[in-house]
C-alpha cells in the first residue's frame, strides 16, 4: 500500500478529554485522513530533536540562500517558495507582528499624552511643562540674591527642553541663554512625524537629572520641586503621567518630588535651604548624604541589564553577550515582579529562547547546540527590537480486518516550538492593557489607534489589536505544545480552567488562520532594520542588519503513538525526519564614538553594503567597531552583574582591588625576603 507522508497533512486539530477541574492537563493531538481514514497522531510520548544545517555539499541553491539578507519576512518567503523549501514561521516572525503594534501603540500614546485626554488626563504633558515654565518665571520675580540664580537656571532646565521641542512660544524668560544641546537625536518610531520627533527631544531633555554635585543645580532642582508641590494640579498631572510610563515602560529613576520637598522642610523652608551659595552648598551636601539620584522633571525609566550594559562597553565587551551570560546564570532574573513595567514582561518573553531546556516544552524537545545558539541570536534581535520600541524611555471501523495501513509521519511545526515565548507575550499584553485602562482610562483601549509609519492611524483601536494580538500568541502557544506533544499546564493569565479547552480552540483556529496567510499582511512587510544606543561614553550601539534564513533539521528521538481515530484496525508507522528554513533576525553590536544612525540612514547604508561584512565595514568606517566576546575579553571575569534596581556593582570591583593589593603586598615581601637571604650568605 502507498505509504502517504503527514508532514503538513494536518485537517484538524483535537484536545484530549479533560473535566473542567482537569482543564490544566489538556492535551493535544492532530487528526489527519489518509486513503479516506481518519488517523491521530499523538505526540505525549515523542520527542523531537531540533538541529542546524550549516553546509550544503552539492546544493548551490540552499548555499545562496541561506546567505542572503532579506529587508523584510515576506521577502524570506516568497524567495522559499521560488526555491520550494518548506518554510517555518519563527518565533522572531511571530512577535515581529507584534513589534508593528507595539510602536504604533506606544506612538499614539504618546501623541495622546500630549493633550487632555479620557478621564484621566486634565492638562495633557505639553500643557503641563508650559505651565510648570510660567509658574517658575512667576516665581523668578518673587525670588531675589541666590534663590532667584538658582529659579533661573530652573526655567532654563525647562524652557530648553521646551525650544528644542518646538514648544516654547508666547514665553518671556530670564536667566541666562537657552541650551540648544539638550535631548537626544529621534530614533525609532520617533521619526515618523515632527511631533513624535519633537516629543523625543524634549522629553529626553528632561529627562537629565539635576545634579547634586553642583550646588546651583540642586537649588535649581529644589525651586522646580518646591513650584510643583505649590501647584497641586500640575503635581497630580506629572504624577499621572510619571505612573503611565512607569507601568508602560519600567520603573522611574530620579528623586522624587516629594522627597526634595520634604528635605526643604526639614531646611527651614526654601529660603532657609538655599539662601545664600553657603546654604546651597550645605544643603547639597546633606542631599547627597541621603540620596544617590537627582530630581528629572520626566524621569527615564530603569531596566535590570543597564549597569551591566555599561559596564560591558567599559570593558570593550560584547554588552549582549554579557547580558546573556548574566541572564543564563542567574545574576538576572527577568520575571516581572510588582512594580515591573511592561518592557520586563517583553523581556522575560524573551527568556525561553536562552533556556528553552528549562521550559515545560523542554523534557519534549532534544536541541542541538548550534540550534541553540539560533535560538540565542533570535534573542538578540528580538531584544534589540524591544527596546527599540522603549528606546525614549529607557536609561538606552468493520468486523472484518481492514488492510494494513501504513504510514510515514515527520516532526510538524506550525511554529518554530518555543511555547513559553508565546504565552509570556500575549501575557504581557494582557498587562498592558491594564495599564492603558488604568493611567489613561477606558477611553484608551476604544478611542486611540495605533500608529503606522508616518504617524498614519491603524484602523483599529488599541483594544481591538490588543485582543487579536493575544488570540495570535496564546493561539501559537497552544499550537507549539500540539506539536511537541506538552501539556496545557500553564495557562494564560485571561483564560479560567473551566473554558481553557473552548479558548484554546479559539486562540489555535485564530492562529493557523493568520500562519496560514502571514505573508499577506501589511505589518509583516516592515523593513526590520534598525540601530539604537544602550550606553554612553563608551558608546554602545545594538543594530539589526536584515533577516537572514536557517536550515532546521527535525527528527524524532522518541516517536510518536500513531493510531487509528476511530473504530478498529492497525497502523504501521515510519517515521522521518524534515527540513525546515526558519528566518531570524541578524544582530550586530559595535561601540565607538558618534551619534546612532536613525532608521533612514542606517537602511541606507545596509542598502549601500548589502553585506554582513560590508555593513560592519561602513560601520567602521564611521568609527564604530565590533566588541570582544564578553566570555573571551580582558576583564571579563570580573564583569559582575545582578538584577538589583538602581544598584551599581561597584563593591565587587572594590574587593577585587582590594585582592589584588594584597596579592601584590605578599609578592613584595618574598621576593624582599629572597634579595635580605642572598645579602646575609
Amino acid at each position: 500500500m502507498a505509504t502517504r507522508a503527514l508532514a503538513g497533512i494536518v485537517l484538524a486539530v483535537g484536545l484530549g478529554t479533560a473535566t473542567p477541574a482537569q482543564a490544566q492537563k489538556v492535551t493535544f493531538v492532530r487528526t489527519a485522513t489518509v486513503e479516506g481514514r481518519e488517523i491521530t497522531i499523538d505526540n505525549t510520548k515523542a520527542r523531537i530533536a531540533i538541529d542546524v544545517v550549516d553546509e550544503f555539499v552539492d546544493e548551490p541553491e540552499q548555499a545562496q540562500y541561506a546567505r542572503r539578507l532579506f529587508r523584510t519576512y515576506e521577502e524570506a518567503y516568497q524567495a522559499a517558495q521560488q526555491q520550494g523549501f518548506e518554510f517555518l514561521p519563527s518565533v522572531s516572525l511571530v512577535a515581529a507582528k507584534g513589534k508593528k503594534f507595539d510602536d504604533g501603540m506606544y506612538a499614539a500614546v504618546e501623541l495622546a499624552a500630549e493633550r487632555p485626554f479620557g478621564s484621566k488626563l486634565k492638562l495633557g504633558k505639553r500643557e503641563l511643562l508650559q505651565r510648570v515654565l510660567q509658574a517658575l518665571i512667576d516665581r523668578h520675580g518673587k525670588l531675589s540674591g541666590y534663590p532667584q540664580g538658582a529659579c533661573a537656571e530652573a526655567v532654563r532646565y525647562v524652557a530648553s527642553a521646551l525650544a528644542v521641542g518646538g514648544q516654547l512660544t508666547g514665553f518671556s524668560f530670564p536667566g541666562p541663554p537657552l541650551n540648544p544641546n539638550v535631548g537626544r537625536k529621534p530614533v525609532g518610531f520617533y521619526t515618523w512625524s515632527p511631533e513624535l520627533a519633537n516629543i523625543f527631544r524634549r522629553d529626553t531633555a528632561l529627562q537629565k537629572r539635576l545634579n547634586l554635585d553642583d550646588e546651583q543645580e540642586t537649588a535649581a532642582a529644589a525651586v522646580l520641586a518646591d513650584v510643583i508641590h505649590g501647584e497641586p494640579e500640575l503635581e497630580q498631572e506629572r504624577q499621572l503621567l510619571l505612573d503611565l510610563y512607569a507601568r508602560l515602560t519600567n520603573p522611574l529613576r530620579s528623586m522624587e518630588v516629594s522627597d526634595m520637598v520634604a528635605e526643604i522642610a526639614a531646611a527651614g523652608g526654601l529660603e532657609k535651604a538655599i539662601g545664600d551659595e553657603a546654604a546651597a552648598t550645605a544643603f547639597a551636601e546633606q542631599l547627597r548624604s541621603k540620596h544617590q539620584l537627582g530630581l528629572a522633571l520626566l524621569p527615564p525609566s530603569e531596566s535590570k541589564e543597564m549597569f551591566l550594559l555599561w559596564e560591558a562597553g567599559a570593558m570593550g565587551i560584547s554588552s549582549m553577550e554579557a547580558f546573556i551570560d548574566a541572564i543564563r546564570s542567574g545574576k538576572i532574573d527577568l520575571k516581572p515582579d510588582r512594580d515591573s513595567g511592561w518592557y520586563e514582561y517583553q523581556q522575560y518573553a524573551l527568556e525561553p529562547l536562552l533556556k528553552p531546556d528549562k521550559m515545560p516544552e523542554g523534557r519534549k524537545l532534544e536541541l542541538s547546540d548550534k540550534y541553540k545558539e539560533l535560538l540565542a541570536e533570535a534573542f538578540k534581535s528580538m531584544m534589540a527590537q524591544v527596546r527599540e520600541t522603549h528606546v525614549k524611555q529607557l536609561e538606552l471501523t468493520e468486523a472484518a480486518a481492514p488492510p494494513l495501513l501504513e504510514v510515514t509521519v515527520f516532526p510538524y511545526l506550525a511554529v518554530e516550538p518555543i511555547a513559553s515565548t508565546y504565552l509570556r507575550i500575549g501575557d504581557g499584553y494582557e498587562f498592558l492593557r491594564g495599564v492603558l485602562r488604568n493611567k489613561l482610562g477606558p477611553e484608551a483601549l476604544t478611542q486611540l489607534h495605533a500608529r503606522d509609519e508616518g504617524a498614519v492611524e491603524r484602523p483599529q483601536p488599541l483594544g481591538e489589536e490588543l485582543s487579536n494580538l493575544q488570540e495570535l500568541m496564546y493561539g501559537a502557544y497552544c499550537l507549539a505544545l500540539r506539536d511537541v506533544g506538552a501539556p496545557l499546564k500553564e495557562l494564560p493569565s485571561k483564560w479560567s480552567e473551566e473554558r481553557a479547552g473552548d479558548a484554546a480552540r479559539r486562540s489555535m483556529a485564530r492562529a493557523e488562520q493568520w500562519l496560514s496567510a502571514w505573508a499577506q499582511d501589511d505589518d509583516m512587510r516592515r523593513d526590520v532594520r534598525m540601530m539604537i544606543p544602550v550606553a554612553r561614553s563608551p558608546d554602545v550601539f545594538w543594530a539589526v542588519i536584515g533577516v537572514k534564513m536557517t536550515k532546521l533539521h527535525v527528527r524524532f528521538v522518541d516517536c510518536p503513538e500513531v493510531r487509528l481515530a476511530r473504530g478498529e484496525g492497525e497502523v504501521q508507522p515510519m517515521f522521518g525526519d524534515v527540513d525546515y528554513w526558519v528566518p531570524t533576525e541578524r544582530f550586530i553590536e559595535v561601540q565607538g564614538e558618534g551619534e546612532p544612525l536613525n532608521r533612514e540612514e542606517f537602511r541606507a547604508l545596509c542598502d549601500r553594503a548589502q553585506t554582513e561584512d560590508r555593513i560592519i565595514k561602513a560601520l567602521s568606517r564611521r568609527g564604530l567597531s565590533a566588541p570582544q566576546s564578553a566570555t573571551t575579553g580582558p576583564g571579563a571575569q570580573g564583569l559582575v552583574a545582578h538584577a538589583r534596581r538602581g544598584r551599581v556593582t561597584w563593591a565587587y570591583l572594590v574587593g577585587a582591588a582590594i585582592l589584588l593589593f594584597v596579592l601584590v603586598g605578599i609578592a613584595i615581601v618574598v621576593v624582599a625576603k629572597g634579595i635580605l637571604g642572598r645579602t646575609r650568605r
